[in-house]
């Protein structure tokens, strides 16, 4: 007796967030925002050149930005020994993201009632003369405002990360 299996791949809120922050660097997009489903995920919809284009997975995302933004338009990287992005091709971005590495780009998170702060490693950077802007500190503030900064080292990204906490903290990041 043969059993069919069928996995059904739902966005996150914050696979979505990420996809939307991901999605507006990019100067070829026009807009980008999340919508709420039926089934309790999440869709990515964004304008691009003149079309919507809609994710209902993370999956989907990340193979659509591959295939439109190819290795001549992208610098991808994986990370290496302490955390030294190493140069590569998207497809081996992608091969190394879901064989593990996807659980060894957040560096930190911080979060508190009503908010989070998040420093990752993006293995994608539109950079294409350098710096290259692999670290990404994301986030949800207090008052509901999105964070969104990218930098070109780890360090510089969890300093920035620190600041807003210790902001946070003080009461002045509402």
């Amino acid at each position: 007796m043969e059993i069919e299996k069928t996995i059904t791949l739902v966005m996150t809120l914050e696979e979505a967030e990420d996809s939307v922050l991901a999605l507006k660097t990019l100067p070829q997009i026009e807009d980008a925002d999340i919508t709420f489903t039926d089934d309790g995920g999440y869709v990515v919809s964004a304008g691009l050149e003149g079309r919507t284009i809609s994710f209902s997975s993370h999956e989907a995302f990340q193979e659509f930005f591959g295939r439109t933004w190819p290795d001549s338009l992208l610098t991808h990287a994986i990370l290496g020994q302490n955390d030294v992005p190493i140069p590569c091709t998207h497809e081996l971005y992608i091969q190394w993201y879901v064989a593990g590495g996807r659980s060894n780009c957040e560096k930190r998170r911080d979060e508190g009632d009503g908010w989070h702060v998040i420093t990752m490693f993006q293995g994608s950077s539109g950079a294409r003369d350098g710096p290259h802007l692999f670290w990404w500190v994301v986030g949800k503030l207090p008052n509901g405002g999105r964070l969104f900064e990218i930098f070109g080292t780890k360090e510089a990204a969890l300093q920035y990360h620190q600041s807003i906490v210790d902001q946070i903290g003080r009461g002045e990041r509402g």
